[in-house]
């Protein structure tokens, strides 16, 4: 009979009061935003806490709220905080095996702590440790918007610490450490432990736990330290005694004092965490373990569960909060089980995968706490999604691109590699082949309105464009292929294309592959289509096999100048702009669920509307711009005359009318 596991967590408790349904792009919040770091401003998936935003918004709380939440709306109140949902969803999956899990943390004595006691009694933890002390229950304010990020969701945070000032070491007693897993949760909002947290964490080594911490915005931190790396505890000395850190990409930078997520990560590795796994939204989850408590993974990104983002496009992205807690329970529960099974050394990838799908099913429920009718319940909705994460990763989805130009990386590898696909380059600059496959990725930077921001693209090799039999090897094992490579190119392109194909024919028959032709031109398809008939024998099911899907490419790459390129040959500059329109009908194959696609049914208008409309507004303005000041380098100089300005207008106003009848 296996013996009773033990899992005890202290951290971040608090009642959240969630108001969903928040335009973060509304005037009525724009005013509240942060301004400069440390603020005391609102700033979107972070926090801030209730006397620094009031000194900054000069109004009480209760007032800003009732500014900017919808009328009529009403907000759900929920149990909250890093630590505790965390514990709730482990203990809520765990009850099929022998396991106690308990919260320690106090609460206050007022109505709120009422509500957090009667909630916290519906779920399976253990209470014995949870203590009434006087002050008010922590709390949080929570601004949800569901259509931020391209309808992935976000929140902001607006913080009272409350009774969890007077939680502190002295409150832990001796049977927190007689456990076989102890969790630090979110003590960024529990000080009296945060600042303890070198001498906690050595102290559960000592003991033989198994130390998880995972973290959240360190506000605290922000306002002491502005600009400079958040601590853990009293040293850097905290990391080496962690064998699993749980953060997100923002915390993980902040932590590191690192500006890319590859420099962060190195961080860590250096100041001896045995594992991390850093969350990053939507986007590929990043990992590492030495092989402690894991076995040895080398760097390594996981996607997200591709069943759940595209389920959740009907309800536009979900309430997201609290998806990183359960994210944290899921990866707590695996843990629990591989014990249960007497597994000397554990597996990181499953317990990431029962994280993924944990942190995704709770966009489905508002707030982070799920109350269960049953026990089991939860378990039971997750397993079918486990199961199809699984069949998931276990694809390792691959794409080849032509082409590792500006578009070709600023955006056709940006999207794919964001989505964990392994990214094979093909391209004529030796150089820039050989500095690819040396590093292994690159860096793009997004230049936006409000400062940059640095993505790392992971998983990437590059061959020569006259290594064809490289080029053939990778085709005809691959689904997925993109060209971006300028009409000029592509009937060479469609040389080795075509041979690709015939291996491919050969290897796995009757297997279709989806080519993406990132290419600003009409017709696109076809062009493609009559370039690789002239390589192929006539017997080749060309239409059956080969799906050619046309876009519209209306990214722009900002000026990259020539000290640009030498601080990073690989470097790359991008708007914020991300979505690739592409013609539905021209797959083949399953579509990728990449978020960014925007599918259309009738791609020949969209392709029109970017020459005639798009591409045809900068020609008139550059061309009339000129005749007025030929001596001007930039559009936006040029615009600022209202005569140009209204003249581009109207020519794009009069094609879009003209399109609009043709289609």
């Amino acid at each position: 009979m296996n013996k009773t596991i033990k899992i005890s967590g202290a951290g971040c408790c608090l009642v959240d009061q969630i108001h969903p349904g928040i335009d973060f792009s509304s005037s009525s919040i724009e005013r509240y935003k942060s301004r400069t770091p440390g603020d005391g401003g609102l700033h979107p998936g972070r926090l801030v806490f209730t006397e620094q935003f009031e000194a900054f918004a000069n109004q009480k709380l209760n007032g800003v709220i009732q500014d900017i939440s919808q009328e009529g709306t009403t907000p759900v109140f929920n149990i909250g905080g890093p630590s505790v949902v965390s514990l709730i969803h482990a203990a809520q999956l765990l009850q099929d095996i022998q396991v106690e899990v308990s919260f320690h943390g106090v609460r206050g004595e007022d109505k709120a702590g009422q509500f957090m006691q009667s909630k916290l009694e519906l779920t399976p933890l253990n209470l014995n440790q949870f203590k009434v002390t006087k002050g008010s229950t922590p709390s949080t304010i929570v601004l949800s918007d569901p259509g931020y990020n391209n309808n992935q969701g976000e929140r902001i945070f607006i913080n009272d610490i409350g009774a969890a000032w007077n939680f502190g070491p002295q409150e832990l007693s001796n049977d927190f450490f007689d456990s076989d897993i102890v969790v630090f949760g979110g003590t960024a909002l529990v000080p009296g432990l945060h600042h303890n947290l070198t001498e906690l964490l050595e102290r559960s080594k000592a003991k033989g736990c198994i130390t998880v911490v995972n973290t959240v915005y360190d506000f605290h931190g922000e306002l002491e330290h502005p600009g400079q790396r958040w601590r853990l505890g009293a040293s850097s000395e905290s990391y080496r005694f962690i064998d699993l850190l749980i953060m997100d990409y923002e915390e993980a930078l902040n932590l590191s004092g690192m500006r890319d997520l590859n420099k962060a990560a190195s961080f860590f590795i250096e100041m001896g965490v045995s594992s991390y796994i850093i969350t990053n939204g939507t986007d590929p989850t990043a990992c590492y373990s030495y092989g402690g408590l894991f076995a040895p993974v080398p760097r390594k990104n996981y996607p997200v569960s591709l069943e759940l983002i595209e389920e959740l496009k009907d309800y536009r992205g979900g309430d997201t909060t609290g998806c990183g807690d359960n994210f944290v329970g899921g990866v707590l529960a695996s843990v629990a089980w591989q014990l249960n099974e007497k597994r000397k050394v554990l597996n990181l990838e499953e317990a990431i995968s029962w994280g993924t799908v944990s942190g995704g099913y709770c966009c489905y429920h508002v707030g982070g706490a799920y109350f269960e009718k049953q026990p089991g319940e939860k378990l039971a909705l997750l397993r079918p999604y486990y199961a199809t994460y699984k069949e998931q990763i276990k694809a390792d989805p691959t794409i080849i691109i032509f082409g590792a130009g500006k578009i070709g990386r600023s955006f056709i590898g940006q999207l794919f590699g964001r989505a964990a696909y392994k990214i094979v380059f093909v391209d004529m600059d030796e150089s820039l082949v050989h500095e690819l496959n040396s590093r292994g990725s690159y860096p793009v930077v997004i230049k936006g309105p409000k400062g940059e921001e640095r993505v790392v693209i992971d998983n990437v090799t590059a061959i020569h464009a006259l290594d064809t039999e490289a080029i053939v090897e990778v085709i005809s094992n691959v689904n997925s292929m993109a060209i971006s490579v300028g009409k000029a190119a592509l009937p060479a392109v469609a040389k080795t294309v075509a041979a690709g194909l015939l291996a491919r024919e050969e290897k796995q028959a009757g297997h279709s592959i989806d080519i993406i032709l990132a290419e600003n031109m009409r017709s696109a398809d076809h062009f493609f289509r009559e370039a690789l008939r002239a390589f192929l024998p006539a017997s080749y099911p060309l239409n059956e096999r080969v799906g050619l899907v046309e876009t519209s490419i209306g990214k722009m790459v900002p000026i990259m100048t020539s000290r640009d390129l030498e601080a990073d040959t690989l470097q790359v500059f991008a708007e914020p702009y991300n979505t690739l329109i592409l013609d539905k009908k021209g797959f083949k194959r399953t579509i990728p669920s990449i978020k960014e696609f925007a599918l259309k049914e009738n791609m020949k208008a969209w392709v029109d509307r970017k020459a005639f409309i798009h591409n045809l507004g900068h020609a008139t303005a550059a061309y009339f711009g000129y005749l007025k000041y030929p001596e001007a380098i930039y559009m936006y100089e040029i615009l600022a005359d209202p005569k140009i300005l209204s003249f581009t207008k109207n020519v794009m106003e009069q094609s879009a009318a003209i399109l609009r009848k043709v289609y």
